[in-house]
């Protein structure tokens, strides 16, 4: 006899004939029961010395705060470059400085400094200064020691740069680098991919929050959030309680000091109203320094700096924005959208598929906070999962060396030839959708946007790369079931369960060919249903609208 606990008050037995038959169902229950989550993420290896073990691609990705680059190795490695997306202006015309080197004393002391790729203050708007982005890309180019024309480039960007900004971006590593072929993907997809899935809730939170839905690669478009804070905002409160001790942090250098207090002492409460009184209670076990004599100046004299409420209540406005003036939904109530806008028979898997990315989820406590808030929001049979890679400062460039060493890299990438002939038009190439039946869906392009079959009355099938890829109707509307290039690979067919605008039922196949990307979960309400489940692949089929960013610098 076997017991099974869900540790929400739901208990089950299972009685079964024999010793041998309850070591064969304890095996299979233990399958689905015991996960190694640390397994789920791509482990980066250290950059080979070997230059054979080099490909002939470079990986670029392009944050708000700063760039990232390094040359594609054998195997997921962590960049070889990463400077700051920042830019001195002499005054006077005295040329300009990029990265690292703009901060230096002497630089600044004659320059202005301006960040080129800063997103605004509007919820979908980037600031973007190609000329300066051309200058970071060429400094870039010059660290890693390469010549850009003999290589392919495989670029991340943040998803909320339009289409003609992706544009002129290819024509600035076209025409000024020559390079040999690009392949844009959005950030957001790639963190996926550091975390060996393509599908699950991206929570990236760096300068700004973005939490992007993914389903096969596609991208939930009712559930994604673009917030336009994150980092910059906990800068601008911890900026305040150094205000309340004589500590004046007014320039963009010193916020740089401000992050080294906010990655080294600050941290998320579990439960900020109890974190709160036992603070105010006794303030002196909350007070904590940070060393900042290697930073010491005539101009910043500080060589530490101490924080007690301060630590917990500038980051408090994640969860509870009230605490930041804001009227606008916490981190957990935005995942929780993400999850709710899936279709109904994948929520337990979304719920289950929540990555991490972006320096900010580094913060101590978040993990445990986000976990706990959403477990108060879901019912009580779904536990949501957490997934915090030690890596996902840099997870959306560890997810691009991924997809640059997978086949996908090669059919989606436009070549110098294809830009030479083409221009802008090339970009459609990422996204190429059937206008009637007899079409083709592309799913194996590494970058898919606003992908929506027109309306159709009934369901239809699709072949797509030796695998059947079923539409259902829903509200007058088709939309496409994605299978994953990996997944492609193999036949699999998919019902209709239920059509006219509700939600379909998972079909089990028996193919046991699986994949890294599908997490599978089981009801364990019923023995069937354990028996069901065991060694199965759960396909499920999308009925939803779908379309296919360290610390403040993702």
């Amino acid at each position: 006899m076997l017991g099974i606990d869900d540790g929400k008050g739901h208990y089950v037995v299972v009685r079964c004939s024999s010793r041998q038959e309850a070591e064969r169902w304890r095996r299979a229950l233990e399958t689905h029961t015991v996960e190694d989550f640390t397994s789920q993420y791509v482990q980066p290896w250290p950059m080979p010395t070997n230059p054979t073990l080099l490909r002939d691609t470079i990986i670029v990705d392009i944050g708000s705060a700063s760039i990232r680059a390094g040359v594609l190795a054998s195997q997921a490695t962590l960049p070889q470059v990463f400077i700051p997306s920042v830019m001195a202006s002499g005054r006077e015309g005295r040329g300009q400085v990029w990265g690292m080197d703009a901060l230096a004393p002497d630089v600044r002391a004659s320059s202005s400094l301006t960040f080129p790729i800063r997103p605004t203050h509007k919820i979908s708007k980037y600031s973007v200064d190609l000329s300066a982005v051309s200058s970071l890309l060429q400094k870039a180019f010059a660290e890693l020691k390469v010549d850009p024309k003999n290589y392919h480039i495989q670029l991340s960007v943040p998803r909320v740069l339009n289409t003609n900004t992706q544009a002129e971006l290819l024509r600035v590593l076209f025409d000024k680098f020559s390079v040999r072929s690009i392949n844009l993907t959005h950030q957001s997809i790639l963190a996926l991919y550091a975390y060996n899935a393509t599908s699950g809730i991206v929570v990236d939170v760096g300068e700004r929050m973005d939490i992007v839905p993914v389903i096969d690669g596609y991208i939930v478009d009712g559930g994604v959030s673009r917030v336009p804070y994150g980092g910059y905002r906990i800068l601008d409160h911890l900026r305040q309680f150094l205000y309340m001790r004589n500590i004046s942090c007014i320039n963009e250098v010193e916020s740089y000091i401000i992050r080294q207090v906010l990655e080294n002492i600050c941290y998320c409460a579990h439960h900020y109203n109890t974190e709160k009184a036992r603070c105010t209670k006794n303030p002196e076990n909350f007070e904590k320094s940070v060393s900042l004599a290697e930073y010491c100046t005539k101009d910043w004299p500080y060589e530490s700096i101490s924080l007690d409420f301060g630590r917990f209540q500038a980051t408090e406005g994640l969860f509870n924005p009230d605490a930041w003036g804001l009227d606008h939904p916490g981190l957990h109530k935005l995942v929780h959208k993400a999850i709710m806008e899936c279709s109904m028979d994948i929520r337990k898997e979304m719920s289950r598929s929540i990555f991490l990315a972006g320096g900010v989820t580094q913060l101590p406590g978040l993990v445990d906070r986000l976990t706990t808030e959403l477990d108060n929001l879901t019912p009580p049979a779904i536990r949501p999962k957490v997934h915090a890679s030690p890596y996902r400062y840099h997870a959306a460039y560890i997810g691009a060396c991924v997809l640059a060493e997978s086949p996908a890299f090669t059919q989606s990438r436009i070549t110098q030839e294809d830009w030479n002939k083409h221009g802008n038009s090339t970009l459609r190439n990422w996204v190429k959708c059937g206008e009637t039946e007899e079409n083709w869906f592309d799913v194996t392009s590494a970058v898919c946007q606003d992908v929506v079959h027109p309306a159709i009355k009934e369901p239809f099938v699709y072949v797509v790369q030796e695998a059947e890829v079923e539409i259902s109707s829903g509200g007058g509307r088709g939309y496409l079931a994605s299978q994953t290039t990996r997944a492609a690979s193999h036949h699999c067919s998919e019902s209709l369960a239920q059509h006219n605008g509700h939600s379909l039922q998972p079909n089990v196949s028996t193919d046991t060919t699986t994949t890294t990307d599908q997490l599978t979960s089981v009801d364990t309400n019923t023995t069937e249903e354990l028996q069901k489940h065991h060694n199965a692949q759960v396909q499920y089929t999308l009925n939803t609208k779908a379309t296919l960013p360290r610390l403040l610098r993702s």
